[in-house]
């Protein structure tokens, strides 16, 4: 079993940008470690609210990067083992993101599996 490595968002920890993802990996003696920016999913923007899928391969996070919709927009990023580095963020795209501020990525979590699910705005 992967020991549990919290996710976090924060600022003045001498990242790329204004708010960065860190992880903190768990040693064998239940010790959390220093937080490790994920330099992998960092830009010289902010990227906050990291929300991870149950097994550890899928995060999603919101970021006012270039190449969004909006002011911010939800992002996610995927990894084939939890030995890789993330593979590059992709933006979620005009049916999840508005042209105003997404934020709060957020998976429900079941016995079983998590779900994400993508909201279509009304009009």
């Amino acid at each position: 079993m992967a020991a549990l490595c919290p996710f976090s968002a924060a600022t003045g920890r001498g990242g790329l940008g204004m708010v960065d993802l860190y992880v903190s990996n768990r040693d064998s003696d239940g010790v959390f470690g220093p937080p490790v920016p994920l330099s992998e999913l960092n830009s010289t923007f902010s990227e906050q609210r990291p929300t991870i899928r149950h097994d550890g391969l899928e995060i999603f996070f919101y970021a006012n990067r270039p190449g969004g919709v909006g002011m911010t927009d939800l992002w996610v990023a995927t990894r084939e083992t939890l030995s890789q580095v993330w593979n590059t963020p992709e933006n979620l795209g005009p049916v999840v993101n508005s042209l105003s501020t997404d934020f709060h990525p957020s998976i429900r979590q079941t016995a079983r599996r998590s779900t994400s699910r993508r909201l279509v705005a009304m009009e």
